[in-house]
């Protein structure tokens, strides 16, 4: 009997599943996702509104974007599932991942996408090192890199040191000097290997950032949409946390964030310099601008 072409494509693609499980270092194929019917009818439901948003600027526009998922639950470890593959949520976010989805919801706007493959194109653009998902190493895990790639897209721009940050010795070797707090490392010495050549590269680059006691004249430049990373002092880490400055109704310069205390997207209450200066670990701030 035969057996029909979109049969066989599930075959197949049970079939590709299955190696990548069992090979270390595979590639995944560009069209092997995860995410759940929930988050289709999210994305059908916000993007929509994305793309009613004329006339903003990219700025306004990001902010907006976040506005949509106040109250989205904040979930961590969501990428922490073996094979690696492309896996997105539009109903549960950490912060990183909450700034990445707003962004790749313009993305995928500018680019005239309409649904969940369109989207996930724009995710997957953003999270691997060029675009490619080629095993947990491959993942963009410092926020820095994430950043530089996007840069250099010409999706977003860097302003710290426009702003008034001044230059510092960025260290990046938490990850390889840690490998047993990442189970995608602990037994992996030839991923380990490679996370420790980006973290290199890394620090090859030059960084600047606002020290948490020199803000106040800084914050006066930053508008709304641009995204606020939070550096911190733990040695061989770059960004503790991200968000996305907005002014609250009383005008003040506040960020939305998804919040590990709050369980949940919201906005800060209160400023952002009163935010940093009662979080002991964080050091200062790298501001990124949306173009």
């Amino acid at each position: 009997m035969m057996k029909s072409p979109r049969f066989k494509n599930i075959i197949l693609r049970a079939l590709i599943l299955l190696l990548t499980s069992a090979t270390a270092g595979a590639v995944t194929p560009d069209n092997q996702m995860r995410y759940k019917p929930e988050d289709v009818s999210r994305l059908e439901e916000v993007l929509p509104k994305v793309k009613a948003m004329d006339g903003l600027t990219p700025g306004e526009r990001l902010a907006a974007t976040a506005r949509l998922f106040m109250d989205t639950p904040y979930v961590a470890g969501s990428l922490e599932i073996e094979p690696e593959m492309l896996t997105f949520s539009l109903t549960g976010t950490d912060c990183i991942l909450f700034v990445e989805m707003c962004v790749a919801l313009g993305l995928t706007v500018d680019n005239g996408g309409s649904g969940i493959e369109d989207y996930a194109e724009e995710v997957r653009q953003l999270r691997y090192r060029d675009g490619t998902v080629d095993g947990y190493a491959s993942r963009l895990h410092y926020t820095s890199e994430w950043m530089a790639q996007a840069e250099a897209r010409g999706i977003l721009r860097e302003i710290t040191s426009e702003i008034g940050g001044i230059p510092f010795d960025q260290k990046f070797n938490f990850m390889s000097t840690h490998p047993q707090a990442y189970k995608q490392l602990s037994d992996s010495p030839s991923e380990t290997a490679r996370i420790r050549k980006a973290e290199k590269a890394l620090e090859a680059r030059q960084y600047h950032y606002i020290p948490k006691d020199a803000l106040t004249a800084s914050l006066d430049k930053l508008q709304d949409g641009d995204i606020v990373c939070f550096t911190c002092g733990i040695s061989g880490l770059d960004i503790a946390h991200l968000g996305i400055a907005l002014h609250d109704r009383d005008g003040r310069l506040t960020f939305i964030h998804a919040s590990s205390t709050g369980k949940k997207v919201l906005i800060q209450k209160g400023t952002i310099g009163s935010y940093i200066s009662g979080i002991k670990r964080f050091t200062g701030l790298r501001v990124i601008r949306p173009l």
